[in-house]
């Protein structure tokens, strides 16, 4: 809206539809006295013409038709999937590699400590396998 307004003043001053008028000066001797430069100067009395609108921009230039080029379209088939199968290791396997080596190192421990080594042992033999089975559980 604001657009609209300034362009409609700027229609105005520059048509010339401003009238500026200056008070009444008094009928007697004095001669008019004229305006220092920079101020407006009287316009004479004339009825204001209308003023006519242009409905189209004068910018509008005529419509061109002009036929379409196709579009070029190329179809590319997807690459295959590889599918990667990571080879498990089997809870019976995994079950196997622990108890053997919680076994071996109960048998060691009872040759060098009796009874409570063969239970040191067989924590000992326990553990270091089940590390032993996380750590290579997935290689091949």
């Amino acid at each position: 809206m604001k657009r609209f307004a300034i362009i409609g003043l700027l229609a105005t001053f520059i048509t010339g539809c401003v009238r500026v008028e200056y008070p009444a000066q008094a009928t007697s001797t004095q001669a008019p006295q004229p305006l220092p430069s920079g101020y407006m100067q009287p316009v004479s009395a004339q009825p204001l013409q209308p003023v006519s609108y242009v409905t189209q921009p004068a910018y509008a230039q005529p419509l061109v038709q002009r036929e379409a080029v196709p579009t070029r379209v190329v179809y590319q088939r997807a690459p295959e999937r590889r599918i990667v199968s990571r080879p498990t290791r089997s809870v019976g396997t995994t079950a196997l590699i622990i108890g053997g080596s919680a076994a071996g190192g109960a048998g060691l421990g009872a040759l060098i400590g009796g009874r409570k080594g063969a239970g040191i042992g067989a924590l000992a033999g326990g553990g270091a396998a089940a590390l032993w089975d996380q750590i290579t559980r997935h290689k091949n």
